[in-house]
């Protein structure tokens, strides 16, 4: 378990219990602390194997990326 100040504690016990759950679901969906308006999204372990890479793009320099990156503030030089 993380310990870095942020209360990780509870949403990670809650996801344990959730994977351990008879539902037996796949993973869950939640908004995350960094923005309130998009969903994240946590697959459990026993689904690794069904996640697989499409692409991957290593150049960056694209405009989606500065967008993104202009929108959280990140990357940016102050």
């Amino acid at each position: 378990m993380r310990n870095d100040g942020f209360p990780y504690d509870v949403p990670q016990n809650l996801s344990k219990a959730l994977s351990g759950h008879p539902v037996a679901a796949d993973g869950i969906a939640y908004h995350g602390r960094h923005d309130d308006t998009e969903l994240c999204f946590a697959l459990f372990e026993p689904v690794r194997s069904a996640v697989s890479m499409a692409e991957r793009r290593t150049d960056l320099y694209a405009n989606w990326f500065w967008q993104v990156a202009g929108r959280y503030k990140i990357g940016l030089a102050p």
